[in-house]
């Protein structure tokens, strides 16, 4: 794995990812068994693709939007064109590159992945947080000393192992090999079983369970906490 700067941005990619050629296709638009997928940062050609994999008539968004917190919903060509420009913002303003397209062999952007920088999670968006003091408390040390990793794939490229070796590329080359960090966390609502298992393929442990710990749309919501050292 290699990283290039990109206009003196450090981890902008491109980061191969290492699936195993044994599944057919990976950008599903072509027929090659040598294609691959990779991270890159991304960019305002993006917006369009962005905006297709989560607009509200595509009915994959449908799963992504359901385990997201963050995410508009319903999401609008305007959104997919402020997210990019935060994303390049924080990129110019840190001199770093903390959010990725997803990407298969032709290009075409077919997720997204980044890291958070340390800090209680979305502790400043009281819509979302609940004020779970005792949780946060007992993790307090781990919430203000690491970086989350959070990430979303669109349905047609699910269960081809992607989005684990996504994270794993993300925290083994990126977070722990470049970075120097020593411990990556991730929150998953309770029930996201595939993101779960997206986590554990990559080398995460489940370390507490967080009850009713987000609120989302009026509803409270458990959450599972994983943390991934260096091996």
């Amino acid at each position: 794995m290699n990283s290039d700067k990109t206009e003196n941005i450090l981890y902008s990619g491109p980061y191969y990812l290492p699936i195993k050629s044994k599944v057919p296709t990976f950008s599903l638009d072509i027929n090659d068994n040598n294609a691959y997928c990779y991270l890159s940062s991304i960019k305002e050609s993006d917006k369009n693709v962005i905006y297709n994999h989560l607009r509200p008539e595509n009915h994959g968004s449908v799963e992504i939007h359901k385990w997201t917190l963050t995410l508009p919903n319903p999401y609008t060509l305007d959104d997919a064109s402020q997210f990019i420009t935060h994303c390049e913002n924080k990129a110019k303003m840190s001199g770093k590159c903390l959010n990725w397209a997803i990407r298969n062999s032709q290009g075409k952007f077919i997720g997204s992945i980044g890291l958070i920088p340390p800090g209680i999670p979305l502790e400043n968006d009281k819509n979302n947080i609940l004020n779970n003091i005792n949780k946060i408390n007992e993790n307090k040390n781990l919430l203000e000393h690491s970086y989350e990793i959070g990430y979303w794939i669109a349905s047609e490229y699910t269960n081809m192992g992607i989005a684990s070796a996504a994270v794993r590329v993300v925290t083994d080359e990126i977070a722990f090999r470049e970075m120097g960090l020593r411990k990556v966390r991730a929150f998953v609502f309770m029930g996201n079983d595939k993101s779960m298992r997206v986590l554990v393929k990559a080398g995460f442990k489940n370390i507490d369970f967080l009850s009713e710990y987000y609120l989302k749309n009026g509803q409270k919501i458990d959450a599972i906490l994983f943390v991934k050292v260096p091996e």
